[in-house]
């Protein structure tokens, strides 16, 4: 059996400042970096502005909408047409080349529609 050493009080006082000194460090760095968030929150927010939108029987609906429309409406058409051709299965897998297709019709309709 190994024998137990004792450490004097001194130690143990040092090593407990040591490891309260650590603490207090971690906390400032955690509060530190809550604050750094807060403020690339907020900066973030700068370049935010009315979205643009059309009007479509009197009532205001958002551009990025029309654009999902669009998209979506594209992405069955592909479906359709791909299924009458007989090549649906080169666009395997469907789960990712259909929202694909759609993302990037969507996308294309915002840069010709909305340049600004």
């Amino acid at each position: 059996m190994t024998p137990v050493r004792k450490v004097p009080i001194k130690v143990v006082l040092a090593m407990s400042a040591t490891l309260s000194a650590d603490r207090a460090l971690d906390a400032r760095a955690a509060l530190a970096l809550r604050c750094l968030g807060g403020i690339a929150a907020c900066t973030s927010l700068v370049g935010c502005a009315t979205a643009p939108s059309m009007p479509v029987l009197g009532a205001g609906f958002p551009a990025w909408l029309f654009c999902i429309v669009v998209g979506t409406t594209a992405s069955v058409a592909v479906y359709g047409v791909t299924g009458k051709l007989g090549v649906r299965s080169c666009l395997a897998p469907f789960a990712v080349s259909f929202p694909a297709i759609a993302a990037l019709v969507a996308m294309l309709t915002w840069l010709i529609f909305f340049p600004a």
